[in-house]
């Protein structure tokens, strides 16, 4: 059976994990993963049909041999397609390993040698073409290392909005609430768990909750 791309975060999933904890539970899956018990399951027992985990009830869940070259090659993949965005094109780290995580799944084998190529002719065989593409784009480079979330911001630090994300209804009403590109906006308090963020924006003070502030992006100022 060919691993879906939700088989392939399990099985990148388990290869993290037991690297830093070295055991692995259902439970170190369900708070990765945030899904529950039943969701966990179902994926593990498919993986222990196809040969790629060993998991008896209640006990660790192991990488088999073939699991284990799986979750290496996917983890790789995942690495080399964020450094390629990250360090060579100067996306921003948050967004390159979000995109990375997406495209692992889907890009070709032969598109994803040639990236590799690529990188491996800009940095080992020519690095002064990759210091002039980086010196070229030195303004944009750093804009984007200090491009963060509303919501990392403390009290008292500001930001202008670069760009809104997420659903379309929700992006309109933080518009018609203000928050627009190019705004100033100011954050004023954070309740003691993180939600609400009141905001000084336009001269008003507004209430956003935690996962509006995470929508907006913002360059420190």
């Amino acid at each position: 059976m060919e691993l879906t791309q939700s088989l392939e975060d399990y099985l990148e999933a388990i290869y993290v994990l037991s690297a830093k904890k070295k055991i692995v539970r259902v439970t170190d899956l369900m708070d990765y993963f945030s899904y529950k018990v039943s969701s966990v399951n179902k994926a593990i027992n498919k993986l222990i049909k196809t040969g790629y985990v060993e998991h008896e009830k209640y006990g660790y869940i192991e990488l088999t041999e073939k699991g284990l070259q799986a979750a290496k090659e996917i983890y790789q993949k995942h690495k080399n397609i964020a450094a390629f965005f990250s360090e060579i094109l100067g996306v921003r780290s948050d967004i390159a390993a979000r995109d990375s995580c997406e495209m692992e799944h889907f890009i070709s084998t032969e598109t994803y040698q040639r990236l590799l190529d690529f990188v491996d002719f800009l940095k080992f065989q020519h690095p002064e073409c990759l210091q002039e593409w980086k010196k070229s784009k030195k303004h944009e480079f750093r804009r984007s290392e200090q491009i963060m979330k509303l919501s990392d911001l403390s009290a008292g630090q500001q930001g202008r909005v670069v760009r809104i994300e997420g659903p379309s209804i929700v992006k309109q009403r933080l518009v018609t609430m203000g928050i627009v590109t190019g705004e100033i906006v100011r954050v004023e308090r954070i309740a003691p768990l993180g939600d609400p963020v009141e905001v000084l924006v336009k001269g008003y003070n507004l209430s956003l909750r935690k996962d509006e502030a995470k929508m907006i992006y913002v360059e420190e100022v």
